[in-house]
């Protein structure tokens, strides 16, 4: 990508908010414009109010309807929306949180990264060609955006798109990586963990002659890499869909622990820093120590594990497929609680409850965090994804067909 000569004007998308008169009445308003134009984040301080006789108020932002009294039983309030460049023929393939910015990434590479705070779209372009694969992005620090495909690691200038690196990894690669002084470690289809350095010593990306990277280590397993690694502690993690399971120091390139469970995972591991949860297709949760591998506990369910797992503090939670939500004691296994008939991945906490979506059913619950109770359910028919900014009282961020992304802060 040539930054100077590829580069769009800076596009958005308008965004029309009205009220929806809900009793007596079935009309509501829709958000005008196409997908790419003029800027148009808007506060929701300007939301609709309640229409004579009506019960709430409603806002339809490029489809999708905010319910302003659903929203404020959560305890959020909208603030704004804006509808990154998506293509005619594309979908959203990413939509990703980190230092205040919201990253999108539509299916033919077109990217467009967005003030968390305002709405505010920053820049929108296309990174690569409508072909590429890519796997996932991460914000590493206040300059710099770090794309990766299938074939290369992106180094991008946050503020402006600018390509500062881009760096063709030894091979085709298969998951995002786990990111460690430097080092950029990926999963491979041939079941390898590849340690690519992509920066020098003071973080700085590597360019110019290093545009191909440089090869620190490998490590072989057994079975493809699909679950992206993760780093634990001072060690990186991975299990590869056959079964491996490995914990390597990243400096000496020496595995530290290897064991073995009965199948791969459909999800990313997730850590407290101290051991490494594993929820597995075997049917089991599994808990690992680095050292040895060890294996701390496992659960064993009735059905493959295939949600998204979250620690938070000293718990893990995990939906168990046809059961429901399940709070386990991180060190010990043990099962605090069962929320029955809920599902999803834990976002993190509001008012110290804890605050649950399940993208199949399109629902956002609010969670006793000691008993596992539901305080509050509210259906989100037009979110097709949902994100939060962080563990304790976070902002969310709706996303709907359209690519729209609805910010909602706390009231």
């Amino acid at each position: 990508m040539n930054a100077g000569t590829q580069k769009f004007a800076r596009l958005g998308l308008g965004v029309a908010a009205v009220a929806a008169l809900l009793a007596g009445c079935a009309s509501s308003g829709t958000s005008s414009g196409s997908r790419a134009g003029a800027d148009s984040s808007r506060s929701g301080s300007s939301a609709g109010t309640p229409a004579p006789g009506g019960p709430e108020a409603v806002t339809v932002s490029e489809g999708v309807r905010i319910v302003h009294d659903d929203w404020a039983r959560l305890g959020y309030r909208w603030e704004w929306s804006n509808t990154p460049q998506i293509g005619r023929r594309a979908e959203v393939e990413f939509v990703e949180y980190g230092r205040d910015r919201i990253v999108v990434q539509d299916s033919e590479t077109r990217t467009t990264v967005l003030n968390a705070s305002s709405g505010q779209t920053i820049w929108a372009f296309p990174v690569a060609t409508p072909r590429t694969r890519f796997l996932g992005h991460d914000v590493v620090d206040d300059r710099t955006l770090l794309s990766y495909s299938t074939p290369a690691l992106y180094g991008l200038e946050l503020g402006t798109g600018n390509q500062l690196a881009r760096q063709r990894t030894e091979r085709l690669v298969s998951t995002a990586p786990a990111l460690v002084g430097g080092l950029a470690v990926f999963g491979t289809p041939q079941g390898e963990l590849l340690a690519h350095r992509f920066a020098g010593g003071e973080g700085q990306l590597l360019a110019g002659i290093y545009r191909d990277g440089v090869v620190a280590w490998r490590y072989g397993l057994t079975g493809a890499i699909t679950a992206r690694p993760i780093v634990v502690g001072e060690y990186v993690a991975a299990v590869s869909q056959a079964g491996d399971v490995v914990f390597i120091n990243p400096v000496t390139a020496s595995a530290i622990g290897r064991g073995r469970i009965s199948g791969g995972s459909a999800t990313t591991p997730v850590t407290d820093g101290e051991l490494m949860f594993i929820a597995s297709e075997d049917q089991s949760v599994y808990a690992y120590r680095p050292f040895g591998a060890e294996r701390v506990w496992r659960y064993r369910t009735a059905t493959p594990l295939r949600i998204q797992p979250a620690v938070l503090g000293d718990v893990l939670y995990c939906e168990v497929e046809g059961v429901g939500l399940h709070a386990f004691d991180a060190q010990t296994g043990d099962v605090e609680w069962i929320a029955e008939g809920v599902g999803g991945t834990v976002l993190g906490t509001r008012n110290r409850e804890l605050l649950v979506w399940d993208a199949r059913a399109r629902e956002l619950n609010l969670i006793d965090r000691s008993e596992g109770d539901v305080i509050q359910r509210v259906e989100l028919p037009d979110v097709e994804r949902l994100l939060a900014d962080g563990g304790s009282d976070p902002r969310l961020f709706a996303v709907g067909e359209s690519g729209v992304v609805i910010a909602f802060g706390t009231r």
